[in-house]
């Protein structure tokens, strides 16, 4: 129960889907790579990778951007 309660406010503080040249989705800060030049976001170390936070915002940002490849 405490993990889903934390994967909620995990995505409640993380920014929404955003415009092209903005700060990125919630995907890009929370599972980008620090050195992928595509990334809208500063990224995250591999090891500091929540997944299951991470595959929810991603699946999302997917949904909402599907020809994106970042």
């Amino acid at each position: 129960m405490l993990r889903i309660l934390a994967l909620f406010i995990a995505l409640l503080a993380t920014p929404p889907v955003a415009a092209a040249g903005s700060t990125g989705t919630a995907c890009d800060h929370l599972a980008g790579h620090p050195y992928d030049p595509t990334n809208k976001a500063q990224g995250v170390a591999f090891d500091a990778i929540d997944p299951p936070v991470a595959l929810m915002s991603c699946a999302a940002a997917y949904s909402e951007q599907p020809g994106v490849v970042r």
